[in-house]
């Protein structure tokens, strides 16, 4: 799944000028100023997010691995 992921990326961006560019490769690098076509095709924006118990809770939210879940 991770190259399906990395594919995904790497024609995102290079369909777009996204604003948060991520590194592809050494060879290819963010594609920051490479296009497919003369404008833009599509908006593309990606966040991440950390989603652990520490950043769980400082948003409020319960932990999966905190609630009871009945069997």
């Amino acid at each position: 799944m991770p190259g399906a992921n990395w594919q995904n990326r790497f024609m995102l961006q290079y369909l777009s000028r996204t604003k948060t560019p991520w590194q592809i490769d050494q060879e290819v690098g963010n594609l920051e100023s490479d296009l497919l076509a003369p404008d833009p095709a599509l908006s593309y924006l990606r966040y991440d997010v950390l989603l652990n118990d520490d950043s769980l809770d400082n948003l409020g939210l319960c932990s999966p691995a905190k609630v009871d879940v009945a069997p």
